[in-house]
């Protein structure tokens, strides 16, 4: 993400599937990193299965009021010849 950022200057765009509109956010740093075993302690509805990886970013939005942030949860699970 933090790469993405860069490449873009420093902007991160996230569609919001709310509003429709595309987020554009500044990367703030990792807000939470654990492997699936501990997915319940964060998302006790959803089950991301073994062996997979999630990541809280956390981002302020640019242009919003200060002390403002956002955060979105990524992850990634193990599929037949790498991971999505």
């Amino acid at each position: 993400m933090r790469d993405v950022a860069r490449a873009s200057g420093g902007v991160y765009r996230l569609p919001d599937r709310q509003s429709g509109k595309e987020l554009e956010l500044d990367f703030d740093g990792i807000a939470l990193l654990g492997d699936g075993a501990l997915w319940g302690v964060h998302d006790p509805e959803r089950n991301v299965g073994p062996g997979a990886f999630f990541a809280c970013v956390r981002f302020r939005p640019i242009g919003g009021p200060a002390g403002s942030s956002t955060t979105s949860t990524c992850s990634s699970s193990p599929v037949a010849g790498g991971s999505r």
